[in-house]
């Protein structure tokens, strides 16, 4: 009856829809353009501004490259917080399933069953080993 599932174990294990083009880089750089770009979104979710709490991002290339960078983000060490503001941005941004609110960029709205299968591709990196 599960036959065929070990034979999908190549596909999984070949898989690369968790790795980021920031792999290609020296570690530093990942790290700094991860740091870089997820800290103001974490923030924006942890301290929300008197003005609201309206997504940063607006168009589809601005959260795709936002993604690549967060993917990247999940591979750092747990200790600092890149890697905590990562999954509450990912966190924030599934709701769009159920509850889209105004911190979740448009785009992930619209389609959010697109960008959540990426999204749980990407924290499949929060448990490879370090």
């Amino acid at each position: 009856m599960y036959s065929e599932w070990r034979s999908l174990h190549l596909v999984i294990q070949n898989d690369q829809g968790h790795t980021s083009v920031l792999h290609s880089y020296p570690e530093s750089v990942g790290r700094e353009v991860a740091n870089a770009v997820v800290h103001p979104l974490g923030q924006a979710l942890v301290t929300p501004s008197v003005a609201g709490s309206e997504s940063l991002l607006k168009t589809d290339k601005e959260v795709k490259w936002t993604m690549e960078v967060i993917c990247y983000g999940l591979t750092l060490p747990l200790d600092g917080e890149t890697v905590k503001y990562c999954v509450d941005v990912y966190t924030d941004w599934i709701m769009a399933l159920v509850l889209p609110k105004d911190s979740i960029p448009l785009p992930v709205i619209k389609e959010p069953n697109l960008y959540v299968q990426s999204i749980l591709k990407h924290l499949q990196n929060l448990f490879v080993p370090r």
